[in-house]
């Protein structure tokens, strides 16, 4: 094999490592986990960055949900940035960590739940002026007197 031939084969070979990197990342940031720690992080618009711790708290949070709510993670995901979008529009200070932890706290545990129904309660009585801690009380009284 000629230099010429050797370097050919090494630059096909790095890029066969390169495009397998940049695949890898590309499932990462594309994952609901990444959207969610992207949203999350309170960092400006222009090139924000998602941390690997981040994004495994979110996977955490989004296996807890699984177990309680019978929608996908995915849909789970998606409907709380969807919720927490609008909650911005309307000036409503609102995290999506705080928001999946509370959905969590809310489920009775009593079978598998709809995960959409206790979010629009969640959105409905935030717009109405209650704080996230109000929100989440008036949801557990709602809950247990609903047993």
């Amino acid at each position: 094999m000629n230099p010429t031939q050797r370097s050919g084969l090494l630059l096909s070979s790095l890029v066969g490592v390169l495009l397998l990197a940049t695949t890898g990342n590309a499932q990462i940031e594309r994952s609901i986990e990444y959207q969610l720690a992207l949203l999350g992080s309170n960092q400006p618009t222009q090139n924000p960055v998602a941390s690997a711790t981040s994004i495994s708290r979110f996977r955490t949070i989004l296996d807890e949900l699984s177990v309680n709510y019978r929608q996908s993670r995915e849909e789970m995901g998606y409907a709380a940035i969807a919720i927490w979008k609008k909650l911005q529009e309307q000036k409503i200070d609102a995290n999506l960590m705080q928001m999946l932890d509370g959905m969590n706290l809310v489920a009775s545990g009593e079978g598998k739940q709809d995960f959409l129904r206790n979010l629009t309660l969640y959105y409905a009585l935030r717009t109405r002026g209650f704080s996230h801690q109000q929100t989440l009380r008036q949801m557990l009284l709602l809950t247990a007197s609903g047993k």
